[in-house]
């Protein structure tokens, strides 16, 4: 389709059971504040393949939906409080975009509900202590194929139950020796097709479930 913006009037009063929309493949430039207020029950929202550049207050009426799909847009960055009033999201997929940085909260109030982050394909050159430091409940985090060379020690020190952890395809050539000091229940983690020569013993100490490396 070539739909180009998305309005508080685009879905007025008449779908309140709706649960899924998906608007794959329009032109969608624009999403209005309260674009989806009149969908109390929407579950499942599909953006992918539309031309988002930036972040939008259209989303702040999404109070309950848990499934949240934006890959192929022309994101450049997760602005503070993106999220802000969408507590229950579970799924996010923000891969295949142009993201280069997350402000401080740009994932504020998902601290326990979110359970899955994809941020792969996207132009990611560091990773910030506090980009995931209040996603408390998180089991997958998805980084591969950006551009990291660096990331901070403790950007991962809240993700305790983190189970697959994905830093493929990246420009890594270090990893600091604290950086899994916390993620004690991850499973998977995977490292190919970086730059690393070396690793401490140490690095994976207390890695004891890890299966996958």
């Amino acid at each position: 389709n070539n739909i180009e913006s998305l309005n508080e009037k685009t879905f007025s009063n008449l779908f309140p059971k709706l649960i899924e929309i998906n608007l794959h493949n329009n032109k969608i430039r624009e999403i209005e504040k309260n674009s989806f207020k009149n969908l109390p029950s929407l579950h499942y929202l599909v953006l992918s393949n539309n031309q988002l550049e930036s972040n939008t207050h259209g989303f702040d009426s999404l109070t309950i939906f848990k499934w949240f799909n934006i890959t192929y847009n022309n994101l450049k960055s997760i602005k503070s409080f993106f999220f802000n009033n969408s507590k229950k999201i579970h799924l996010i997929d923000l891969s295949h975009n142009s993201i280069n940085q997350i402000e401080p909260n740009g994932f504020y109030s998902l601290e326990n509900e979110l359970k899955f982050l994809n941020l792969s394909y996207n132009l990611f050159l560091s990773i910030k202590s506090y980009y995931f430091n209040n996603l408390y409940g998180l089991n997958y985090l998805n980084l591969a194929n950006n551009k990291i060379s660096s990331i901070e020690e403790d950007s991962f020190l809240k993700l305790k139950f983190l189970t697959i952890l994905d830093l493929s395809d990246n420009c890594l050539f270090k990893l600091d020796l604290k950086l899994f000091s916390n993620t004690i229940n991850l499973d998977e983690l995977i490292l190919k097709n970086n730059l690393i020569k070396s690793m401490n013993q140490n690095l994976f100490l207390k890695l004891n479930k890890l299966r996958i490396l």
